[in-house]
């Protein structure tokens, strides 16, 4: 699970145990006073478990787990109608649903379910096909940093810069020309 969405899990739960009438705010409340607990950058998260909240999802959780397997299919049966009604991936639905179950103690932690396999990031290649050599992105924290992008060849049949591109004016500069040059500077 990643750290935006358990820090927003502990927020709400952190919210609706600090404060016992939270069911009776207004929305803009509730949404103010989480966005203040978790902070402005999670605001997607918050918003998402509002939507959750206006379906009835807390309202429609179990009283108490008595064991795994009711965990299981509760979760399952509530998360499908969040994801059918707001059009979420499968594991954000069972978050937000075991979000709310968390928060308002129907489960302890341990039923929270297993943070996801992290990904290795790709490996930036030394070469790319046909033998060219690539360049890579430097931009941090970019999804694609380190990625291989093929080397420019340039032009027509990899000679040179592409040749410029010729415009026309229309409007108050009608009929005058300009000449673009395509690609980076070199």
């Amino acid at each position: 699970m990643s750290d935006e969405r358990r820090l927003v899990q502990q927020g709400l739960r952190r919210l609706i145990d600090r404060e016992p009438r939270w069911a009776e705010w207004p929305e803009a409340t509730l949404r103010g006073r989480l966005l203040d607990e978790v902070g402005s950058d999670n605001r997607p998260l918050v918003l998402l478990l509002l939507r959750v909240h206006d379906l009835g999802i807390p309202q429609r959780l179990p009283p108490a787990v008595i064991d795994p397997a009711h965990w299981e299919r509760a979760r399952g049966t509530l998360s499908q109608r969040v994801q059918a009604e707001l059009f979420v991936p499968p594991d954000i639905g069972a978050w937000a649903v075991e979000s709310w179950a968390w928060a308002l103690q129907v489960i302890d932690e341990e039923f929270l379910l297993s943070p996801p396999a992290r990904v290795a990031p790709p490996q930036p290649a030394s070469r790319v096909a046909g033998g060219a050599s690539a360049a890579t992105t430097r931009t941090s924290g970019s999804p694609r940093a380190g990625m291989a992008l093929p080397a420019r060849s340039g032009g027509v049949g990899g000679r040179g810069a592409p040749p410029p591109i010729r415009t026309t004016a229309t409007g108050p500069l009608r009929g005058t020309t300009s000449t673009v040059p395509q690609g980076p500077p070199e």
